[in-house]
């Protein structure tokens, strides 16, 4: 379990100091994120019409997790979900492809 101090701490229950200091700077974190126009999540519609586009061309999932940059040669993003720099990269994908 996460020590005190930690957002996963305080989505488990703990209602200390540190743990609800640990949430405000989490929120206030994705505010200023929103506030600059890129939100820390995205739904995954997008990114997931992106990928089919590029299977469409003959890329595979592990090359394109590769271009984005994955530790593991294996695509694995959410379904409903996925962070805004990961539409971004796909996006530059895209574009970038030929």
């Amino acid at each position: 379990m996460s020590g005190h101090g930690t957002t996963a701490r305080y989505w488990r229950g703990c209602r200390c100091l540190a743990c609800r200091a640990a949430l405000a700077t989490y929120r206030a974190h994705q505010a200023r994120l929103c506030a600059q126009g890129v939100a820390g999540r995205v739904h995954a519609t997008v990114a997931w019409r992106l990928v089919r586009h590029l299977e469409r061309e003959g890329w595979t999932r592990g090359r394109i997790g590769q271009a984005l940059g994955r530790r593991w040669p294996k695509l694995n993003l959410g379904v409903q979900w996925v962070r805004a720099s990961t539409l971004a990269k796909l996006r530059q994908l895209w574009e970038s492809r030929a």
